[in-house]
């Protein structure tokens, strides 16, 4: 399994504390240096976001646009390797060298193809909706998710893909550029596993993050003068009736063994 670390190229402070962190991991980390988006042209920046926003009302903001960038930058580095697998990560997880072996462990017993978030879960109130049905290769506890809950899981943090994955995520990305992390989009029809383990950890957001910032700042200032195409609106109507509709049948799929997988605690220890 090959691991990639998505990091701005000034960030070395982060990629430090990463090597403190993982110091038996860091040497095997591939480093992808991520796009950033603010230093965009608006030429560039709006080649990027015309085709989310005209079918689906949604503009990405310039951190968004290079964040997203950044981890198809990665997936092409994966798919030119001979990796059966590839573990993502940004340089502000948390976690140990051991976590980074148990996921390895997990990661070697796994057959056919699968999309594994290793955590990253915390202060979301996505959490709440994420239901999985339990199950164990070998020891390693942990989740295979509700279909319905794939738009529940967020953040880029910590991920593994196989090679099957990382191709239709590519493919997707290369037609319409969406959040890297928008899962529930960029894993929907799949036919692979998708997966839950909350081994890593993610800093708790309080609003501070430039990619919040910036979201914030075009909501402002798109304000009252917001007249998205009546395509566009529809797709918001929509998309909010899915949302809720996942939730009510991810409900629902608790008959069928699936349970909230931070029912009882924030980070359960599975392993």
């Amino acid at each position: 399994m090959k691991i990639f670390m998505v990091s701005l190229e000034r960030d070395q402070d982060r990629r430090r504390m990463i090597s403190q962190r993982f110091p038996a991991t860091s040497e095997a980390i591939d480093v992808v240096y991520a796009v950033d988006g603010r230093i965009f042209d608006a030429g560039n920046y709006f080649s990027y976001v015309t085709g989310l926003y005209s079918t689906e009302g949604v503009l990405l903001s310039p951190g968004e646009v290079g964040c997203a960038l950044s981890h198809i930058e990665a997936y092409r580095r994966f798919l030119a390797s001979t990796a059966s697998a590839a573990l993502f990560l940004e340089d502000d997880v948390c976690g140990t060298d051991d976590d980074i072996v148990r996921i390895t462990g997990l990661v070697e017993k796994l057959k056919g193809d699968f999309f594994l978030c290793c955590g990253g879960q915390n202060g979301l109130r996505s959490q709440r909706w994420l239901r999985g049905k339990l199950r164990s290769y070998g020891g390693s506890m942990h989740y295979e998710v509700e279909r319905n809950c794939y738009r529940q899981v967020w953040r880029t943090c910590c991920y593994v893909m196989s090679r099957r994955v990382a191709e239709e995520v590519l493919k997707k990305q290369l037609t319409i550029l969406r959040k890297a992390d928008d899962w529930g989009a960029l894993l929907k029809g799949t036919k692979s596993e998708v997966l839950f383990w909350d081994v890593l950890s993610h800093p708790v957001e309080q609003g501070t993050s430039g990619i919040e910032i910036e979201r914030r700042q075009i909501t402002s200032q798109l304000g009252n003068n917001h007249r998205p195409t009546w395509k566009a609106r529809i797709s918001v109507l929509l998309d909010k009736f899915g949302l809720y509709q996942s939730i009510l049948l991810a409900t629902c799929a608790a008959f069928s063994g699936y349970e909230r997988v931070f029912r009882k605690a924030s980070r359960p220890n599975l392993g």
